[in-house]
């Protein structure tokens, strides 16, 4: 049975673990999958696609100002013949020639041939290796570690904490 202090390190340490958890899942919906946009960087084909679908929405912010997101559905023809429907989303006013859709609008889409469902429209993401070292790894990993920092400070205090209540002998002895 684990003591009360044992108990309260082990609270620190599954906070630590969410915060850590959430902290990865923020970064990785704030900054996009960086290892698809690397790989588009370097290795994406082009294909014709068509937008035939958008949204925008203006939502109040705490700060006062009003703030925009959009977001597109579109579909490509890989030079096989299949189609892929895909989407993207971002903040920010839709593009204007998104706005209102009637008739489909021609884009360009870059896609991996090995697997045509990681795609985007082109001009979107990181152009080159280098655009990609500083806006996802510099950046993104600034971010990352910054919102990462309470998370392993809360994990190194529950395993502290732990240790010092006879926790690693406790645990030993199971």
């Amino acid at each position: 049975m684990a003591t009360p202090q044992q108990r309260e390190a082990l609270k620190t340490l599954g906070w630590g673990v969410v915060w850590v958890v959430g902290a990865v899942a923020f970064w990785l919906n704030a900054a996009g999958n960086p290892i698809n946009d690397l790989r588009l960087a370097l290795s994406a084909s082009i294909a014709q696609g068509h937008v035939v679908n958008s949204w925008e929405d203006a939502e109040d912010g705490d700060d006062g100002q009003l703030h925009w997101s959009h977001a597109v559905a579109y579909s490509v023809e890989l030079p096989n013949g299949r189609e892929v429907k895909s989407g993207a989303k971002g903040s920010g006013r839709l593009r204007q020639e998104f706005a209102n859709i009637k008739e489909p609008v021609a884009i360009d889409v870059e896609y991996l041939p090995w697997s045509p469902s990681v795609n985007r429209i082109k001009g979107s993401g990181s152009q080159s290796l280098g655009q990609w070292l500083g806006w996802k790894v510099g950046l993104g990993g600034l971010l990352l570690a910054l919102s990462l920092v309470p998370g392993l400070k809360l994990l190194r205090q529950g395993l502290t904490e732990f240790r010092s209540a006879g926790g690693a002998a406790h645990l030993s002895r199971s």
